[in-house]
């Protein structure tokens, strides 16, 4: 009987502590997928990366409710690519990807990036 009550509040904390870090992981089937600063509450932005030494990484922004995807921006290691609308075709931003991934605020340069983009395409 005394094991089981010393192994209660462990057990509390351990709970606590899975789900406090829960908060930031985007419950998808990738695992370190982590949720990105993205100032409109019903969207939003995840980052995962993908390989290269964090050099190949891929952002989606989606609807909060239905997860549905509206847009992404990816660095295959080179080439930084987007999809805006989210039915529409793959295309080239950029030759290369140090733009972001040099920044020491590259989360920051994510989500600035994927703003131009919505921002640019809905001036159209």
């Amino acid at each position: 009987m005394m094991n089981m009550t010393v192994n209660m509040p462990l057990r509390v904390l351990a709970f606590m502590l899975f789900t406090l870090l829960g908060k930031n992981a985007y419950s998808s089937s990738y695992p370190g997928t982590y949720t990105l600063p993205w100032a409109e509450k019903k969207e939003q932005l995840t980052y995962r990366s993908c390989g290269c030494a964090d050099g190949c990484w891929i952002a989606e922004l989606r609807e909060r409710q239905s997860k549905r995807l509206k847009a992404s921006l990816r660095c295959d290691c080179s080439n930084l690519l987007a999809v805006y609308p989210a039915k529409s075709s793959e295309r080239a931003l950029q030759k290369n990807c140090a733009e972001i991934n040099d920044r020491v605020d590259k989360m920051e340069a994510i989500s600035q990036k994927m703003k131009n983009l919505i921002d640019s395409d809905t001036k159209k």
